[in-house]
């Protein structure tokens, strides 16, 4: 991501995107099936790939919003 990236408005609607289908993957608890953890991944990285484009990165702005979480609560909420 670049630093010079100011995100808009198109970025946090696919990064919520992004967000949804990164739950999904990281899930511990089995809540979901073998197939839609496959599709939620195949989703999540297509979408890393259209927001890298735009110079933009989920991966990045959960990293950061990762940290603020702990900085808040002490440990990440997802």
């Amino acid at each position: 991501m670049s630093q010079e990236h100011n995100h808009d408005e198109l970025c946090a609607e696919q990064y919520l995107e992004w967000k949804r289908s990164h739950k999904i993957v990281i899930d511990m608890r089995g809540t979901y099936a073998r197939q839609e953890i496959l599709a939620a991944r195949a989703a999540r990285d297509a979408l890393e790939q259209v927001m890298k484009v735009r110079g933009c990165s989920g991966e990045a702005i959960r990293k950061i919003e990762k940290e603020q979480e702990i900085a808040k609560h002490g440990y990440p909420l997802l």
